[in-house]
């Protein structure tokens, strides 16, 4: 049965034309249809749910950019780590801190610094009112001023926040201003005006944050062929930077260009041996990049190696010595596959789809009373997973139960149908 087919319409995406210096005007189009039929060009039948992963994992390497401290000077509130030490100490300052501005409640200085000690304690909205007072009194001071900004968008009053940068930028046009002011657009729902938010910011200083947050926002509203623009023109001002160099493979995924997407992945993935985020992407590419299958494989194992507890390096490792090069296996291929799918089970023995190619490995090797042991765990696991109550079908009727084959396909059938048509409605 072929494949349903997804249309998502997103209106006000944009295009970004590039000039040879990666910078360029924004044009938009009124429509952006993105098709996930298997017959799209450079779509994938199989690929919406990795489209949306993709999106997630960009957007969860965009928050821990954040992690990281910025100049003092800036004020970043966001960027900085939460205060450690012991609780009564804490209490000692924020009593010392709220004597003095009971003591001059007219001080910057001391509405300031109470301001501050509440944002790095993560008490936003307890220092909000000491960092409005602040910025009364001083509203030149940049650092008080960002971090009012930020906080307020970070208790989610992006109309205050929106406010604040646009007051800010007036007297100061800072790219900083501008990546955040994207963030809030981003918030609030209008891709557009984020989209020109992080661009302005990339323009003025093309750092890997800057850059990594335009593309980003690319890549989060499907303007894919913008995303591997912006992205490529990163990675040659950045090439050490790992998740550029994902952002790029999964702009490269989206397009169809699965061997460049592949490649790209596994440079990223040389970039941070340990981090196993891309190989969470090679994981999915084992079967659609025959040119680069030997190097998935062995980026892969070296995913076991340095994550042998890891249930998702197992699986993916054993899919791709099974299904990647698509030669011939030997006995001694074939059981380590088995091995690692096992190994994969016995980890997260909640994990359906390694019980479900289990059962589809021994399916293949005739060991038909293990794949049904292995299909009815994964229903198990997941009820409404049509492909495994088709599989099932398909072994009870080759094991001779027909009865019980003929009850999981007309299951399959009506599971089948509601997929299609919830999709269809998407």
């Amino acid at each position: 049965m072929a494949e349903p087919v997804v249309v998502a319409s997103l209106p006000g995406v944009c295009r970004t034309i590039l000039g040879n210096a990666g910078k360029g005007c924004m044009h938009w189009s009124r429509e952006f249809t993105l098709r996930t039929d298997a017959t799209c060009s450079g779509c994938h039948g199989r690929q919406w749910l990795l489209k949306l992963l993709g999106a997630v994992l960009v957007t969860l390497q965009a928050l821990s950019a954040a992690d990281a401290v910025p100049d003092p000077a800036q004020g970043v509130a966001s960027s900085r780590p939460r205060v450690p030490g012991n609780q009564g100490v804490h209490s000692q300052r924020e009593i010392r801190l709220r004597q003095a501005v009971e003591r001059d409640p007219a001080s910057f200085e001391a509405n300031y610094r109470l301001g501050e000690f509440y944002v790095q304690m993560r008490k936003l909205k307890a220092g909000i009112p000491y960092l409005e007072k602040a910025h009364e009194l001083n509203p030149a001071h940049y650092a008080n001023g960002y971090d009012l900004a930020l906080a307020y968008f970070e208790t989610g009053d992006l109309l205050r926040a929106r406010r604040q940068i646009q007051g800010m930028l007036v007297q100061r046009d800072n790219p900083e201003l501008h990546n955040l002011l994207g963030d809030v657009e981003e918030k609030s729902g209008d891709p557009v005006r984020a989209t020109q938010q992080y661009q302005l910011a990339a323009q003025r200083e093309p750092s890997e944050r800057n850059i990594f947050d335009w593309g980003n926002e690319l890549l989060l509203h499907g303007a894919f062929e913008d995303a591997e623009k912006v992205l490529s023109v990163g990675i040659e001002r950045h090439p050490n930077s790992s998740r550029l160099h994902i952002g790029l493979g999964i702009a490269f995924y989206s397009r169809g260009f699965y061997d460049d997407a592949a490649r790209v992945l596994c440079r990223a993935s040389d970039l941070e041996p340990l981090d196993p985020r891309p190989y969470l992407f090679l994981g999915k590419m084992f079967d659609i990049s025959l040119s680069q299958a030997g190097e998935v494989k062995a980026r892969l194992r070296r995913f076991v190696q340095s994550h042998p507890r890891d249930a998702m390096a197992h699986y993916y490792y054993a899919m791709s010595l099974w299904k990647g090069e698509r030669t011939p296996k030997g006995e001694g291929d074939k059981r380590e596959v088995e091995g690692h799918l096992k190994q994969a089970t016995a980890l997260d023995p909640a994990m359906v789809e390694a019980h479900l190619h289990l059962g589809n490995f021994y399916a293949e090797e005739d060991k038909l009373q293990q794949a049904i042991f292995e299909y009815r765990r994964a229903i198990r696991l997941k009820p409404d997973l049509a492909s495994a109550h088709y599989r099932l079908a398909q072994t009870y009727r080759r094991s001779g139960d027909m009865l019980r084959a003929q009850q999981e396909l007309e299951l399959y059938g009506r599971l089948h149908a509601r997929d299609t048509a919830e999709d269809a409605k998407k």
